[in-house]
């Protein structure tokens, strides 16, 4: 039985079944590739088990591998927490979060939920955009303390030691646009047949929950432009030459100020958005502060 484990040799083990093979763990730790070896054997012996196979040029886990890594990540999870939370005391009265956020996310939303860090003089914020299955890696290793996303986490990531997934608002969607349609226009959807109109792309859920909407009732508009970008999306609203499907969020300021028009609220259509979390020791209290924040300002406005 081990009296003592060699947490370099379970580092070394960790390093290789995340990037599974020695030579890109060894690259990435700057040591030899026959340094990794010799750890790994050393771990196997020291567990009495083999812990990888070699499957053509990869290095592929155990059973009894699996069981070990499950152990190491949180083990260097924790640490890495640990060092987190240690630096951030380090940086004095203020407190920091660092906020992932996935691109195709209105920028308005963004700025509305980091708002009052913005707005304090002793707290900071970070704020990193990406796609969702690069920033979900930053997440769970710490290196994020929330992320807001349009989709609640991956079922296989949530639950105990894992992530956990919010509820911040949910949003009406609009078709908005510079001119309101005709007084004498057909019941929504018919109106939209050969209307140009301006979508989210396909990897959006309101773009599946809306193609599915005009399908079913035999509708087919003039798709002038599939974007992510819910800022272009405005833009193009704001061009006059179509309307585009858009959460309020997205337009909230050019609604006030009667730049565009909701020309129509689709039925039944609302954009959700998440505030996705690790599972932490130490949670930041500035997290709970945001996601409460924004819940109290959209406490009206329902989808």
């Amino acid at each position: 039985m081990i009296e003592r484990l060699n947490y370099l040799h379970l580092h070394a083990f960790w390093m290789v079944a995340r990037r599974g093979g020695v030579t890109r763990a060894a690259g990435e730790m700057r040591v030899a590739q026959s340094a990794v070896s010799t750890q790994i054997r050393a771990l196997e012996e020291a567990v009495g088990y083999s812990l990888f196979l070699r499957v053509a040029r990869r290095m592929e886990l155990t059973e009894t591998g699996r069981v070990v890594f499950d152990y190491a990540q949180r083990i260097f999870d924790l640490g890495g927490e640990m060092l987190q939370h240690l630096a951030d005391q380090r940086g004095g009265g203020g407190r920091s979060v660092r906020v992932g956020a996935v691109s195709i996310l209105s920028k308005n939303l963004q700025y509305v939920f980091i708002e009052p860090v913005v707005l304090s003089e002793a707290d900071r914020v970070t704020v990193e955009a990406g796609e969702l299955r690069a920033l979900l890696p930053r997440l769970l290793n710490h290196q994020l303390d929330v992320l807001i996303s349009p989709v609640p986490a991956p079922q296989r990531e949530s639950g105990e030691g894992g992530l956990h997934s919010q509820l911040l608002l949910e949003m009406p969607v609009y078709l908005v646009g510079r001119a309101a349609v005709g007084a004498g226009r057909r019941a929504f959807p018919k109106w939209l047949h050969g209307v140009p109109v301006f979508l989210p792309s396909e990897r959006s859920p309101l773009r599946t929950e809306f193609d599915a909407m005009l399908a079913r009732a035999g509708v087919e508009p003039k798709v002038r432009a599939e974007v992510d970008d819910m800022a272009l999306l405005r833009l193009l609203a704001l061009s006059g030459n179509g309307y585009a499907l858009v959460p309020e969020i997205v337009v909230q300021k050019e609604l006030e100020e009667s730049r565009l028009l909701r020309v129509e609220r689709v039925p039944g259509l609302v954009e959700r958005y998440y505030a996705l979390t690790a599972t932490r020791h130490f949670p930041n209290p500035l997290v709970g502060d945001l996601v409460d924040r924004i819940r109290a300002r959209f406490a009206g406005v329902r989808g």
